[in-house]
C-alpha cells in the first residue's frame, strides 16, 4: 500500500537508536570544516537498509542536526527484493511495528514527508492500453514517466501539490508482479495536505481511522481522471463518431484544458464533454473508468478488514515509556514504544 514513505527526526535519542541498532550499512560520507578552528568533521553520514536510504547530517563535530530516511517500506515485507504484492491494513502495521522493534525507536519522533501511497488492481481491461489512455486529472495532464516508458504515465508538473501514477506493475516487477496488474498512486509533493487530516509521523499510520482519511484523499483526486475508454463500439452515427475521435486524442483535451483558462464558459465545455464521454462509454463501451474505480474501492475495503483474529496486544508501561506487545501468526513476540 505504502510505496516512498519518507520521514525525518531531530530527535537525539532515536538517531542514536538507529546507529546503535547495527543494521544500517554505511555507503557514504561527507566532510566540512569548522569555520573558526579550521578543523574537519563529518558533514553527513549515508547508509542503507534493503532499499531504505538513510541520511544522517551533522551541525558540528558529533552534534546531530537531522536524520532522513526515503524509500519504499513496502519492500520490507519482501526483504528489500520488490512491492509487487498487495498487503492489507494488519500487513502494514506489521511492518512499521516491526521496523520499530529492529531499530528500538518510538514512531511518534519520526516525521512523514510527503510519501506516496497507491494500491495494485486487476483489471477486465489491458493495463497497457488503460495507461496510454489516461489523459488527464482536473485538468492536469497525464504523460509518459519516463517519457520512453509507455507503461507509466504520471499527472501534472512537478511543482504540484500532488501527482497521481498510473502504470503497470507488472512491467514493474515483472519476476514478482501478477500479469496484467495495475498501480494506481498518488504522490505527495507536500503533507499539508495529510496534516490537516490529523497525520504527522509513521505512528499515525497505525490508526486505521487514518487511512480511511488517506483512502477519502486517495479517491479525491482519482475521481476526477479522464480515461478514454478504447472498448467502445462506435454506432453508425457520424456525429458520434467525429465526438469518440476527438475524445481519443490527447490534442483535444489538451485544447480544452487550455482553454479553461479563457474562464467559466470553457470550464463548462471541459466538464460537459467528460459528462459526454462518461455516457458514450456506459452506452457504447464496458464503462471503463467507472469498473476500474470500482475494482479499486473494492481494494481499499480489503485494505481496511483488520485481522482481529491473528492479532492480540496488551501493553504496559516502564519508566521511560509506554508500552505493548504483539502477538500473530508472524510475530510470535514484539515489544515496541506505543506511540
Amino acid at each position: 500500500m505504502f510505496d516512498n514513505l519518507p520521514f525525518k527526526t531531530s530527535h537525539t535519542s532515536t538517531i542514536e537508536s538507529f546507529l546503535k541498532s547495527n543494521l544500517l550499512k554505511k555507503f557514504d560520507e561527507k566532510v566540512d570544516y569548522d569555520r573558526s578552528t579550521g578543523e574537519q568533521f563529518t558533514k553527513s553520514l549515508h547508509y542503507k537498509y534493503y532499499n531504505l536510504n538513510f541520511t544522517i547530517s551533522y551541525s558540528a563535530k558529533d552534534v546531530y542536526k537531522e536524520l532522513t530516511c526515503k524509500g519504499s517500506f513496502h519492500y520490507l515485507s519482501n526483504k528489500g527484493l520488490h512491492n509487487a504484492n498487495n498487503i492489507n491494513f494488519t500487513g502494514a502495521e506489521k511492518i512499521l511495528i516491526e521496523f520499530a522493534y529492529n531499530f528500538n525507536i518510538d514512531l511518534s519522533h519520526l516525521y512523514l514527508k510527503p510519501p506516496e501511497f497507491g494500491i495494485n488492481i486487476k483489471t477486465p481491461f489491458y493495463v497497457e492500453d488503460v495507461v496510454e489512455n489516461v489523459i488527464c486529472e482536473r485538468r492536469k495532464e497525464f504523460a509518459y514517466n519516463p517519457p520512453h516508458i509507455k507503461t507509466s504515465k504520471i499527472s501534472g508538473k512537478p511543482t504540484d501539490n500532488y501527482r497521481l501514477k498510473f502504470y503497470s506493475k507488472s512491467h514493474d516487477c515483472p519476476k514478482y508482479a501478477d500479469d496484467n496488474l495495475l498501480r494506481m498512486e498518488s504522490q505527495f509533493k507536500k503533507v499539508r495536505a495529510l496534516h490537516k487530516k490529523g497525520i504527522f509521523t509513521l505512528a499515525d499510520l497505525l490508526n486505521i481511522e487514518n487511512w480511511r482519511k488517506i483512502r477519502d484523499v486517495f479517491f479525491e483526486h482519482h475521481n476526477h481522471i479522464v480515461i478514454y475508454d478504447y472498448t467502445i463500439v462506435p454506432p453508425k452515427s457520424k456525429r458520434i463518431q467525429v465526438k469518440l475521435r476527438n475524445y481519443s486524442n490527447q490534442n483535444y483535451w489538451r485544447k480544452l484544458i487550455r482553454d479553461c483558462k479563457k474562464g467559466d464558459k470553457y470550464n463548462e465545455r471541459y466538464n460537459d464533454e467528460l459528462a459526454d464521454l462518461k455516457r458514450l462509454s456506459k452506452k457504447y463501451g464496458s464503462n471503463m473508468f467507472h469498473k476500474i474505480i470500482e475494482i479499486a474501492h473494492s481494494h481499499w475495503d480489503w485494505f481496511l478488514l483488520e485481522d482481529k483474529k491473528t492479532q492480540e496486544r496488551t501493553s504496559f508501561k516502564t519508566k521511560e515509556r509506554t508500552f505493548y506487545s504483539v502477538r500473530n501468526k508472524n510475530i510470535d513476540k514484539r515489544i515496541f514504544p506505543i506511540t
